[in-house]
């Protein structure tokens, strides 16, 4: 399962540094509370509002008694990525376990919201290794679902 997601949109601010940005150009915060909201409308328990890393910002969500984070940061000031990745704990984390199997259901959720947005464009999932590592072969090898091999 793929569990990168990258996309274009007007809609959240790419531009504009607030004074409580922890890094300027730390943005995300607009995109985490609309997803959010979104997942609350269908039902979904998450944190109350996003919280802020040096890079961008987070939230954590349930689903079906999994806890899983959503990871919020854009590339190159263009385009938005959201990780999902699994809650595992301080040793787990450590260890590498957040991003390997990472249960469908918390995926699957984000692209129904993503994909049926009329503000997100080009919405392409990627495989974790593959982003993480970068460069252009990690956005070549998107896909339009989080399905895909």
């Amino acid at each position: 399962m793929r569990t990168v997601a990258t996309f274009e949109s007007d809609k959240f601010n790419l531009s504009e540094s607030k004074e409580y940005f922890m890094n300027e150009g730390c943005y995300g915060d607009d995109l985490g509370k609309w997803l959010i909201g979104q997942l609350r409308a269908h039902g979904i328990e998450t944190d109350p509002e996003p919280e802020q890393e040096d890079f961008g910002w987070y939230f954590n969500y349930t689903i079906g008694g999994q806890p899983f984070s959503a990871v919020i940061g854009n590339v190159e000031g263009e385009s938005w990525f959201v990780v999902v990745e699994r809650i595992t704990g301080f040793l787990g984390s450590i260890l590498g376990g957040r991003n390997r199997k990472v249960p469908d259901s918390g995926v699957t959720e984000l692209h129904r919201i993503l994909s049926s947005s009329p503000e997100v464009k080009n919405l392409q999932w990627h495989h974790w290794e593959r982003f993480r590592r970068g460069g252009e072969s990690a956005f070549s090898s998107g896909s339009s679902t989080p399905n895909a091999p």
